[in-house]
């Protein structure tokens, strides 16, 4: 398995993408024990609250620090795997969510260009939320 391959709900993994089947998620391999799926378009504009929200209404969830740190990684080979899906490149002028909060007012987030990481108000809604599912 590796980081940009495709996994599909019929519990198949592939290297390229079939139209035909129904996609749950492109895989990211952090590590040997850590993988997770990402979601092929971003959920744009929302406040923390909101993008949780619609994570879950796409049964998915916000990712954590670690997980938004190795989508930013692996950002290229990822948003050629998004395109092909039929989703979107990551924003390299956007600011993302991470689940994983700095205090009960902020939260940690990652700019996509340079990795950077920050935090910023909760209610903030001009941010970007890539939705993750575990795997």
């Amino acid at each position: 398995m590796k980081t940009g391959e495709f996994a599909y709900w019929d519990g198949t993994i592939d290297a390229k993408f079939d139209k035909k089947r129904p996609l749950k998620g492109i895989v990211v391999v952090e590590d040997d024990y850590h993988v997770f799926l990402v979601l092929p378009k971003d959920i744009k504009e929302v406040d923390w609250w909101d993008g949780k929200r619609k994570c879950e209404e796409q049964f998915a969830q916000m990712p954590n620090l670690r997980q938004l740190e190795a989508i930013h990684k692996n950002k290229e080979v990822l948003n050629k795997a998004f395109i092909a899906a039929g989703g979107e490149a990551l924003d390299d002028e956007a600011f993302y969510w991470a689940s994983t909060e700095y205090s009960s007012y902020d939260v940690w987030g990652l700019w996509m260009d340079d990795g950077l990481r920050d935090y910023d108000y909760k209610y903030y809604d001009n941010i970007y939320v890539r939705p993750v599912l575990a795997f």
